[in-house]
């Protein structure tokens, strides 16, 4: 549908404000509702509502912005869209030595008197007095006197506009398509050698609701485009909910004018004819339209990057290869197939306040690894694959493509008790898991006849210092093994050590709801090559929200005192 919601004005001149476009009868014929002068709503078809020769108002606006000819009217429209914190901007500068950055616009920079700047630098100086925003500065951006950075994000949490970027071709092209299948206008600019793609809102709307329809585009882009990496959540503004106490926020630099100009492109990234007036032309979106656009993409609310919804494409899994992890041939999966397997091998990272001088965590942890024919999976998705291939009608066969490792033959030093060994048997057999069971059930015991049955090289990875420790004279007491020795048969390693070697049959996670993770840590346990790793722990979840990491890396959880 062409007609978004928004001002027109009729041939007689008449503002009608369009509210909605609907499907009507079984046709689908395209139905424009408005709202005339007299306050009533009115429906007509869109052949029929562009027979009245209704035209966009900001259409208008770039009409009598070319008649006039003038710069004052463009940077005032420039002004009104790009609002800015607390009347707040910066501007870009460039050393002699190479390096550049930007600084808040200072009203005493000029001065001969007024500005320290050969004393401290801009970052740390107490004597500044901040410069407002306005007309003059933009027209000076446009004309190319000077670079201007904006803090789109007011103090009550809005922003007028959603830019994606920096974007490589292929990532603008795809966005683009989806906003035009979904009728969402928006345009292209080229700035350097990166692209950036903006959205414009009718008024300022709380960034929530942004972030929402930016996830939604990416998700949906991402259906269809499998080339389209996971860093894409962290490439728009506003990429965050919430702004550090005192911090500006986002800092954005305007398009068009500065030093190195940008414009506006079409698809085949030529400039288009008008330039900055361009912005008279674009169509805002209201927030009516917002809610509307997001019910269409299937929102998933708040919070959340993409729906965790039923596949409903076909998982034909027949083979697939382990070597550590579970390599996926891409050959006869769809594009939404491949997304929603490299969805499974994600986790969303707990997201903290922005700063600007805070490192930005990414939104995403990925968990796979790809080729263009192999897809790459984490051990702990093995029951996940198995359960999508049943449903697509047919049966997933694991090979097993590790070489045998040298077998370790240990003895016990004690008995072992009867739930315990139970517990072992039930996680030998499985192949995989994470052993669950209270503080003070035997958790260590458990872990010491699964390492008897299995008799393979141990690493037991723990959380601290204390806990290295204690693992170690647990070891020495059941095993009579000193783990200090680099020829023992079971080590153990802190999660932070980096100096893990990757010759072990079998990994230990323990106290795994508390070991340390961070995506380094986490790359890094997800690279060893292990026959079997295990879980343990006394809680199935994480103060950090970081659980799914585990189920990644050791499968799902099992419960001796429930099985039994």
């Amino acid at each position: 549908m062409s007609v978004i919601p928004g001002k027109y004005v009729d041939s007689q001149g008449r503002e009608l404000t369009v509210v909605s476009m609907a499907a009507h009868g079984t046709d689908g014929v395209p139905m424009v509702i408005y709202r005339a002068l007299d306050g009533g709503l009115r429906v007509l078809t869109e052949e029929e509502w562009t027979e009245q020769g209704c035209i966009y108002a900001a259409e208008l606006e770039f009409r009598d912005s070319l008649s006039d000819g003038g710069m004052a009217g463009l940077a005032e429209r420039v002004f009104g869209l790009f609002a800015t914190r607390d009347g707040m901007y910066s501007l870009h500068w460039r050393s002699a030595v190479g390096g550049e950055g930007y600084n808040y616009a200072c009203e005493n920079h000029s001065l001969v008197s007024g500005c320290y700047k050969g004393i401290d630098s801009c970052k740390n100086c107490r004597r500044g007095r901040l410069a407002i925003f306005s007309v003059e500065a933009v027209e000076k951006h446009l004309r190319g006197r000077q670079t201007v950075g904006i803090y789109p994000v007011t103090r009550d949490g809005c922003c007028r506009f959603l830019v994606f970027g920096p974007l490589s071709r292929r990532e603008a092209e795809a966005l683009g398509r989806v906003c035009r299948d979904y009728d969402i206008p928006f345009r292209t600019e080229l700035l350097g050698g990166s692209l950036r793609l903006w959205i414009f809102f009718a008024e300022p709307l709380p960034i929530s609701q942004l972030r929402r329809l930016g996830n939604c585009l990416i998700a949906e882009t991402m259906e269809h485009f499998s080339e389209i990496s996971f860093g894409l959540y962290d490439k728009f503004i506003p990429c965050r909910d919430v702004i550090l106490d005192g911090d500006p926020g986002f800092e954005l630099r305007l398009p068009f004018g500065g030093a190195d100009k940008s414009a506006f492109v079409d698809e085949n990234l030529d400039s288009l004819p008008h330039g900055a007036a361009e912005l008279f032309r674009v169509p805002t979106v209201t927030r009516g339209y917002l809610a509307d656009r997001l019910r269409a993409l299937g929102d998933p609310g708040p919070g959340r990057l993409w729906k965790n919804r039923r596949p409903d494409w076909d998982f034909p899994l027949t083979e697939v290869e382990f070597d550590g992890m579970l390599a996926v041939k891409k050959a006869g999966l769809s594009h939404g197939a491949l997304a929603y397997l490299r969805r499974l091998a994600c986790v969303r990272n707990p997201e903290r306040p922005y700063g600007q001088f805070e490192e930005l965590v990414p939104s995403v942890t990925a968990g796979f690894v790809e080729d263009a024919d192999v897809l790459r999976l984490p051990r702990g998705l093995r029951s996940r694959l198995e359960l999508l291939a049943r449903t697509s009608g047919v049966e997933m066969k694991v090979t097993n493509k590790l070489a045998e490792r040298e077998s370790v033959h240990f003895t016990l030093l004690r008995s072992i008790g009867g739930e315990q060994r139970r517990a072992a048997e039930l996680l030998a057999e499985s192949g995989e898991g994470i052993l669950l069971a209270p503080q003070g059930w035997g958790k260590t015991a458990a872990a010491a006849r699964l390492i008897e049955l299995l008799r393979s090289r141990t690493l037991i990875i723990v959380t601290d210092e204390a806990t290295r420790l204690r693992w170690e004279r647990n070891v020495a007491e059941l095993f009579g093994v000193d783990t200090g020795r680099s020829a023992a048969r079971i080590h153990v390693r802190l999660a932070s050590d980096r100096r893990i070697k990757d010759r072990y049959d079998l990994v230990l996670l323990a106290d795994c709801s508390r070991l340390p993770l961070d995506p380094e840590i986490f790359a890094r346990l997800l690279s060893l090559t292990p026959r079997r790793m295990y879980g343990i722990t006394a809680s199935a979840s994480r103060r950090d929200g970081l659980w799914n990491m585990i189920s990644l890396l050791c499968g799902d959880v099992t419960d001796p005192c429930q099985k039994m």
